[in-house]
């Protein structure tokens, strides 16, 4: 079951029977998003969805971090207005139309373009330590990757993957605060 695609920045497998699994493999930058793992991550999920022996796919991040937003670095070397004109959004386009369930599992950061990656999937399963959040706009950008119309498309599911069973709670994508990461507990 357990086969394996490696990239440097994706990491593809099949953990389970009829199980996708696309995990973002760079923990030493919080699992930050550059082109080439957007670019990646799309064609993995992509590959997925066309796959018949496939019925669900779940994306993750190693290394206790879901995806801590676009890669730093790059917008350094690019500039925003540059960063903008690469249309990144475009690769969340094949997570949105999957015709398959896709489910994020996120734990640690799931910040800017990663919180906007979550969004985009069907079902958050979201862990303790998970923190949302879209710290752009105390710099006065726009998120930039979809997230901004992501919560009005669909009926997703947010469900805290931690909580005893009779204490989990699963929300629609109407629910507000647990979209912003808070968890309705306190």
């Amino acid at each position: 079951m357990s086969s394996a695609k490696e990239s440097l920045v994706v990491v593809e497998s099949r953990p389970v029977e009829n199980v996708g699994l696309v995990e973002i493999n760079r923990p030493e930058v919080r699992n930050a998003l550059n082109l080439e793992v957007r670019e990646k991550l799309a064609a993995a999920v992509a590959s997925f969805s066309e796959d018949t022996e496939i019925r669900s796919i779940v994306i993750a991040g190693r290394g206790g971090n879901f995806a801590a937003g676009a890669d730093i670095k790059a917008f350094e070397k690019l500039g925003s207005a540059d960063m903008l004109l690469q249309r990144t959004h475009r690769y969340w386009d094949a997570i949105a139309r999957c015709p398959k369930p896709v489910i994020a599992a996120v734990e640690g950061f799931a910040l800017g373009g990663g919180c906007e990656l979550a969004m985009h999937a069907d079902i958050i399963v979201a862990a303790r330590s998970a923190t949302f959040g879209q710290p752009e706009v105390k710099l006065g950008l726009m998120p930039g990757a979809g997230g901004t119309p992501a919560p009005a498309q669909g009926n997703r599911q947010i469900q805290d993957a931690d909580a005893p069973s009779h204490r989990r709670h699963v929300f629609g994508r109407g629910c507000r605060a647990c979209r912003l990461g808070q968890h309705p507990d306190g």
